[in-house]
């Protein structure tokens, strides 16, 4: 044994006994999987970052920001962790070094919890954007940034540390990819594993939860007869509710994929601290499973908001010079976007007698 320091990761793996094969058809069919999301996400990922960006209009939307951070931190987990997990699938071992399984594991882990990191952010400024409008003035470019710079660095702060003695990346039991050492009996790296799961899930899906509950509670409040005369100014407000509640339905069906995609994979890393010999289907699925997570989100953008297919839409068109399309296009979003609403006063009280408008701003914090 004491040359397995000097081995490759699959071989040391293999050495320890530790390796828990999938079998030439498993290994086949997990590339198979992978090398699919792969190209998926990066399909999905590429193109919502390719429309906010493109976009002037979606680019000075700071709310914008958080999605365009979540798809980058998505194309970069399948830039640096697909296509060798899959490479090494179709070869039935991991074929890279230790300094690049090293090097896998933390990217991959840092732009995973940077993703789930945002998605608690976007959390907060839906909350604030529904239930604290008054504070929507707070949530600029620039205060913007500096929230993303926090977000990064609380995500360094807990993948850094295994590059640093702090737990380890090493292979993952299937043999194919690398990834925190979840399985190390050392008291120092059980205890990261805890703290990983409490500020790096639990705290997650609190701060989510209690955003969202809020959130819920504000909108069943807010559900206004609109066939009840209303001033001008109360018309547009509902309005403007209509359309923010429309957007948190996105995020909260985000949200709501991010609990059942990463809570099997984070219970299995618990089991694993108290028994390493888990059968391999059971540290193998939640882990392919959770790999979904980088694919999903544009897909959410695509089937809940109707401003990112439109925008989407528009550089399709554009590209192939399709103006008249666009107009017609427009034309009848138009026709269809409108709400009616019943107003008998101006804003500033003056009665004007019963009479119904159309409000058709389609203007929302996201996209």
């Amino acid at each position: 044994m004491g040359n397995v320091t000097a081995l490759d990761p699959w071989e040391q793996l293999n050495a320890s006994g530790r390796l828990r094969s999938l079998g030439p058809v498993g290994y086949f069919l997990s590339a198979v999987y992978l090398g699919a999301i792969g190209i998926i996400a990066t399909f999905g990922n590429g193109l919502v970052c390719y429309v906010i960006l493109r976009s002037k209009k979606l680019r000075a939307r700071s709310h914008n920001m958080l999605l365009v951070n979540m798809a980058f931190s998505d194309l970069c987990i399948t830039a640096f962790g697909y296509p060798f997990s899959t490479i090494s699938g179709f070869a039935n071992k991991y074929v890279f070094g230790w300094v690049f399984c090293i090097m896998q594991g933390f990217l991959t882990f840092t732009f995973a919890m940077s993703s789930m990191n945002t998605l608690a952010v976007i959390s907060i400024y839906r909350y604030i954007s529904v239930c604290k409008p008054h504070l929507n003035y707070k949530l600029t470019v620039g205060f913007t940034q500096f929230t993303l710079f926090l977000t990064w660095l609380y995500t360094l702060l807990w993948t850094a540390p295994p590059l640093f003695g702090w737990s380890t990346y090493t292979i993952e039991p299937f043999g194919t990819s690398c990834s925190i050492d979840w399985t190390s009996p050392k008291d120092w790296d059980v205890a990261y594993v805890y703290c990983l799961v409490v500020f790096c899930y639990l705290i997650h899906i609190a701060i989510m939860s209690f955003c969202y509950y809020k959130i819920v509670k504000k909108s069943s409040a807010l559900r206004i007869n609109t066939s009840k005369a209303m001033d001008l100014d109360e018309a547009k407000q509902v309005h403007k509710m209509k359309v923010e509640m429309k957007v948190t339905g996105m995020c909260l069906t985000m949200v709501i994929i991010f609990t059942i995609v990463w809570s099997p994979y984070t219970f299995v890393c618990l089991w694993s601290v108290y028994d390493p010999n888990l059968p391999i289907w059971v540290t193998t699925l939640p882990t392919m499973f959770a790999k979904l997570a980088s694919m999903l989100n544009p897909f959410i953008y695509v089937a809940t908001n109707n401003s990112f297919k439109e925008a989407a839409r528009e550089l399709i068109y554009a590209r192939r010079n399709k103006i008249h399309a666009i107009e017609d296009y427009h034309k009848k979003r138009r026709g269809t976007e409108r709400s009616l609403y019943t107003v008998d006063r101006t804003k500033e009280g003056i009665y004007i007698g019963v009479t119904e408008v159309k409000i058709s701003t389609r203007d929302s914090t996201f996209f």
